[in-house]
């Protein structure tokens, strides 16, 4: 299969096919994010497994080495942990251990303090 995507969208595309047998029967493929190549920054692709009880991990993918900050908060704001990284150009896998904390909603605020681009994502920490 070929197909050419004349707008895509600024930072990452989620793209799956559709295939419908002859009997109706309508199956999906596994969906696939593609960053456009003309983007700089980075796109936090997932966070998984959500909801988990302990390793957390985080696909990032960056369009160049960038420092990077993750703070880890509560779902009322307060400000559990901060770690510091350095993403790699194209993707990069980041773990974080929160066993420690006790079973609830916590945001994931991936920043990037020369940009100020930050991405906020929710994890439940528990079953």
């Amino acid at each position: 299969y070929s197909i050419t995507d004349n707008h895509p969208y600024e930072r990452v595309s989620y793209y799956r096919l559709k295939e419908i047998d002859t009997d109706g029967s309508i199956k999906y493929s596994n969906s696939i994010a593609i960053v456009n190549s003309n983007w700089t920054g980075f796109a936090v692709l997932n966070l998984f497994p959500n909801p988990s009880d302990g390793l957390v991990n985080a696909e990032i993918y960056s369009s160049g080495e960038q420092n990077f900050i993750v703070q880890i908060r509560d779902i009322s704001g307060r400000f559990i942990r901060n770690e510091k990284h350095v993403l790699n150009n194209s993707s990069n896998i980041l773990s974080f251990d929160i066993s420690d904390l006790e079973d609830g909603i916590y945001l994931f605020d991936f920043i990037n303090p020369e940009s100020n681009q930050v991405t906020t994502l929710k994890h439940i920490k528990g079953n």
